[in-house]
């Protein structure tokens, strides 16, 4: 090999290192300035949003995005702290962005999700919320959350499915029971709607609500006498739950036991004054008991209370 070729072969070497920034004894963990400047702000801004300071926050922020536009974990931050301000808009901005940075990551999609359904565009937020289950199928909230929408959209069938993976994924999580039981019961599978809130109230059994809904299960499977010992043992573990005793007088109502589900009735409507279902179904009770009068007084009333 020439002198002239050693030359050019070490001016290529010198190039290639410099543009690779392959220096001899740098550190595994070398940041370059630019990138270590944008993190030095993120965290800067990071303290500063933890502590409340927004405006501060998000000029910190600015710099780092600035600096580092590939920063995803500032980007989110950034859409966070709009979205804890309830500006819903701007944090759909900002998570946009952040899920460009990184098009692998579920929590950006989620957190979108998340600012679409505060904007009450459910079909939006479902879309990002089946992006980030594509991404990361482990992400429960996601699961969680499509499930409430989709049964908020009375896709009461597709709701259940979702909160059967979150059980799945965790079989501790009560509240996805409660409302997978809501979603079959609505889509009037009452057996496995009273399954689930036996569920619920093996592990909450002080809980009175989960008696009157599994109470209410047994009421439209017709089941009058075993739906009233549900709403009783409500009613005796919190005498003033005033839906309980509503519900009660809906299974004396069934039995046509007229005056005891009057008495029902009353007892929801002295506990809860603006209730204009007990107030309805009271009427509907006096009606049947013979009593037109009293029954058209509660109508009124149950009227101009849906009303107000």
């Amino acid at each position: 090999m020439t002198t002239r070729s050693i030359l050019s072969a070490a001016w290529f070497l010198c190039v290639y290192c410099l543009t690779a920034n392959v220096v001899l004894g740098q550190p595994a963990d070398f940041k370059p300035p630019r990138l270590r400047d944008a993190l030095s702000y993120y965290r800067e801004g990071k303290k500063l949003h933890d502590a409340g300071d927004y405006p501060k926050a998000l000029a910190f922020y600015n710099e780092a995005v600035r600096l580092a536009p590939d920063l995803t974990n500032c980007w989110l931050s950034r859409g966070n702290l709009w979205l804890e301000q309830k500006e819903y808009a701007k944090a759909i901005v900002e998570y946009t962005q952040a899920s460009r940075t990184r098009p692998d990551l579920a929590l950006p999609w989620y957190n979108r999700g998340v600012a679409q359904e505060r904007l009450q565009d459910r079909e939006a937020a479902e879309a990002d919320f089946t992006a980030a289950i594509r991404l990361d199928p482990d992400m429960i909230n996601a699961w969680y959350e499509r499930g409430r929408l989709r049964y908020d959209r009375e896709q009461y069938p597709a709701a259940a499915l979702d909160f059967t993976e979150v059980i799945k994924r965790d079989p501790s999580r009560v509240e996805a029971y409660r409302q997978r039981a809501v979603a079959l019961h609505d889509a009037g599978d009452f057996d496995a709607a009273i399954a689930d809130y036996s569920e619920v109230i093996k592990h909450q059994p002080r809980a009175a609500a989960g008696y009157s809904n599994r109470g209410l299960a047994y009421l439209d499977k017709r089941d009058a006498p075993t739906a009233l010992a549900e709403f009783d043992l409500a009613i005796q573990i919190d005498p003033r739950y005033a839906a309980a005793h509503n519900h009660r007088g809906l299974a004396l109502h069934v039995l046509k036991r007229y005056p005891e589900a009057i008495a029902a009735f009353t007892e929801a409507i002295r506990l809860s004054p603006r209730y204009a279902d007990a107030y309805y179904n009271r009427g509907g009770a006096h009606l049947k008991h013979g009593d037109g009068a009293s029954a058209e007084a509660d109508f009124l009333t149950a009227q101009r209370l849906q009303n107000e």
